[in-house]
């Protein structure tokens, strides 16, 4: 049983985990074992990663926070992390077999999904697969975007996460809703 790292109660980790484990096991049967996924904004490692090292999988994590690439280290040893903002990604700067997101698109503006998901297309020049967490009805958030600019942004929804995958070259293969937290989710998963 792995021995799980909690932040402080400066909220630096989030406590809420959704079950994904479905899709985590899907995604994983479209990539053969020994290859490497990307989680970009892995948190804390978990679920996700623990899950996909126990599957076989190499594991990168990318997140913004320090104090999260500390606890996905102590989660997650047999990761390889790094202090990352998604938002800084460059096109082919990573080569995996594929790409799990399943907060990071949360936390950024609307505006950069498309060159976001462009990028994790770049990362797998020879097809993957991709598994994204989105919001699930359109909104309208004022927040702090990892550049620190207090900015409003708007998630589409289901259609327009949709279309914003499709348009940056994925192909969706199943979505679904996440009501397991206290917030609802769209899980999609896609190929390149």
């Amino acid at each position: 049983m792995r021995r799980i790292a909690t932040a402080s109660d400066d909220g630096a980790t989030t406590q809420r985990q959704f079950n994904v484990i479905d899709f985590l096991t899907r995604l994983s049967r479209l990539i053969e074992r020994g290859r490497t996924i990307l989680d970009a904004g892995c948190g804390d490692g978990l679920p996700a990663d623990a899950y996909l090292v126990e599957q076989g999988f190499a594991v990168n994590g990318i997140d913004a926070s320090a104090r999260m690439i500390e606890l996905a280290r102590k989660n997650v040893p047999e990761g390889f992390y790094e202090v990352k903002n998604l938002i800084d990604l460059q096109e082919g700067e990573y080569c995996v077999d594929g790409v799990v997101s399943l907060r990071a698109m949360l936390q950024i503006p609307r505006a950069n999904y498309h060159a976001v998901l462009t990028n994790f297309a770049s990362f797998m020049p020879s097809g993957g697969a991709l598994l994204l967490a989105m919001a699930l009805r359109q909104r309208e958030e004022i927040g702090t975007d990892p550049h620190d600019a207090t900015a409003p942004w708007t998630h589409d929804g289901m259609d327009g996460n949709t279309e914003i995958i499709e348009h940056a070259g994925f192909s969706i293969i199943a979505d679904g809703i996440d009501r397991s937290g206290d917030e609802t989710y769209q899980i999609i998963l896609a190929r390149s």
